[in-house]
This record gives structure tokens, C-alpha cells and sequence, in this order.
């Protein structure tokens, strides 16, 4: 569950907003696949089929991620926080490094719907994304974080 809707008057809608399928760390995995895969990246998740040995593991940790509303007069106000930590290893030398990213936008609008909950969850969850690929670099076939500069290696 990532979060509830309070009516007017703080009591619950017992309108419970969820992620489909109930895994949010999936959910997350697979959203991330789809970015990293829009932007050329080739990716795969510990689902594919695909057997070949990676150049860089990717594993994440989502350390906060929730959608809440509240209904005020004629509107609703949603609030969505992302905060995941994603930390990678370049399998070629062994070098490992960890990126926090995190993402928060409200919202207000007038007549709630489950589809305003996940345009904006969406939202948060690219901008995290965004946030990650801007942190890192290609090196070949290794990432970086942006600012370290290439070392070679003889």
C-alpha cells in the first residue's frame, strides 16, 4: 500500500491506494527497466531469460516511497515521496558505488481519481530515475558517479 485518502475532517476514505500487483520493489524494478531501456540502455532484470554475465549489477533499496491525500472544501491534495538507494558494481573491476536519489511533489486537484494517484506516483518515480542517470556515466562498459574522472589501468 503506498498510502491512504482522508476525507474532510481527517477521517479515512478507507480508499486505500496500492500498487498494482503489491510488490512496490518490483514495481520499482521493472519502472526502472523500462527507463534505463527507453534511454538505450541495455538492461536486464534478474527475471529475464537472458543468461549472459552483466558488466555492472544493479540493486536498489526503497527506503521511502508513498502517495497520500487529503480532502479539503472541493479538493484533494495528494503528496508523493520517493527515496531509493541504488548501489552498483562494475563486474570488469570490482569498483562499487551507492547513489541516494529522492523525489517529492504534491498536487492538488478537484475531483480525485485512482488515475491522478498514478499520473503523479509516476511522475515522482521518472524524476528519481532521472536523478540516477544524471549521477552516473558510462565508461565503456562500467558506470560512474558523473563527477569522477577516468582512471586508466595498465
Amino acid at each position: 500500500m503506498l498510502g491512504l485518502r482522508r476525507g474532510r475532517f481527517g477521517t479515512l476514505d478507507l480508499y486505500p491506494i496500492q500498487v498494482a500487483g503489491g510488490d512496490v520493489g518490483r514495481a520499482v524494478a521493472n519502472a526502472m527497466t523500462r527507463y534505463l531501456r527507453e534511454r538505450g540502455w541495455r538492461v536486464r532484470t534478474n527475471g529475464d531469460i537472458d543468461p549472459s554475465f552483466p558488466d555492472v549489477t544493479l540493486t536498489g533499496e526503497v527506503q521511502d516511497f508513498r502517495l497520500d491525500a487529503v480532502a479539503t472544501g472541493l479538493s484533494t491534495t495528494m503528496t508523493a515521496k520517493a527515496v531509493f538507494v541504488f548501489e552498483w558494481v562494475n563486474q570488469v573491476d570490482g569498483s562499487e558505488y551507492r547513489i541516494p536519489v529522492s523525489a517529492a511533489q504534491e498536487r492538488r486537484v478537484y475531483w480525485f481519481t485512482k488515475e491522478d494517484a498514478q499520473r503523479l506516483i509516476n511522475e515522482v518515480v521518472a524524476e528519481s530515475l532521472e536523478q540516477f542517470v544524471h549521477k552516473v556515466r558510462q565508461d565503456g562498459v562500467l558506470l560512474q558517479p558523473a563527477g569522477l574522472a577516468s582512471q586508466e589501468t595498465g
